[in-house]
């Protein structure tokens, strides 16, 4: 493929010359078109780029002309050393860009694991071609950004069992395993009526809870998770227990 290489040199004032510089080539190849707008998905634990796929890429350049539809033997396409692929920047409003891409992937599609709540991430997304060890990219596609915020609910808590007691119905269930949950609410329906209430005004943080009931008295139970954003879970299975 076609480029060119610069090197710099000092002169005195006498116009004697000193050592050359470390020498840069410079391909003059057209640079690929842009890619096309992105799309940006998370979930709890990733968030996807994404991006029209099918941008055109500089062809192959040919070393002679053709002739009867074919190529002379010693002038075929050089496409040997040229890769093609998308590098992906994040590019904050304010700051430097950062390339996150270490070699250019032919995937139109990029998974960020970094996930902080709140936080805000900003991508653009450049076309780019490898030729010789030389590296052109097109011009950036638009900005799109997109402020993390946490709607998962967790999961609905497991294994709730009633035990009675004195005056008491203990319940107990297995443990949710969310980094960032934030308790439980416990809910009760007392005489069958069809209807739940939280037992406590703000959610339990173990994953067992002793409801103080008068003796006779049949209640039924379900337990909600709740995360620190406020989220929570479907209820989970429903006991029913009547304490002694």
């Amino acid at each position: 493929s076609r480029s060119r290489v610069y090197a710099a040199v000092g002169v005195t004032r006498r116009g004697r010359r000193g050592p050359l510089s470390s020498r840069a080539s410079v391909s003059l190849a057209p640079p690929p078109s842009s890619p096309g707008s992105l799309d940006i998905s998370y979930s709890e634990t990733a968030l996807t780029v994404r991006w029209a796929a099918g941008d055109r890429f500089p062809p192959p350049q040919s070393t002679g002309d053709e002739r009867d539809g074919s190529l002379l033997p010693s002038r075929r396409l050089v496409a040997s050393a040229r890769t093609t692929g998308y590098h992906v920047y994040e590019s904050p409003r304010v700051g430097p860009e950062r390339r996150l891409t270490s070699a250019p992937s032919a995937d139109s599609a990029f998974v960020d694991s970094r996930m902080t709540w709140g936080a805000e991430r900003c991508y653009v997304v450049r076309a780019a071609v490898v030729d010789e060890g030389r590296l052109t990219e097109s011009e950036p596609s638009d900005r799109r950004c997109v402020t993390l915020t946490d709607t998962f609910a967790p999961a609905s808590p497991q294994g709730l069992t009633a035990i009675p007691g004195e005056g008491a119905v203990s319940l107990i269930w297995q443990p949710n395993t969310e980094s960032d949950l934030a308790g439980y609410l416990v809910l009760r329906d007392v005489g069958e009526t069809g209807t739940f209430a939280p037992v406590t005004a703000e959610p339990v943080r173990q994953a067992t809870f002793r409801d103080v009931v008068p003796a006779g008295v049949r209640a039924a139970y379900a337990v909600q998770a709740v995360d620190a954003a406020g989220n929570a879970s479907a209820p989970s299975a429903l006991v029913q227990e009547t304490a002694r």
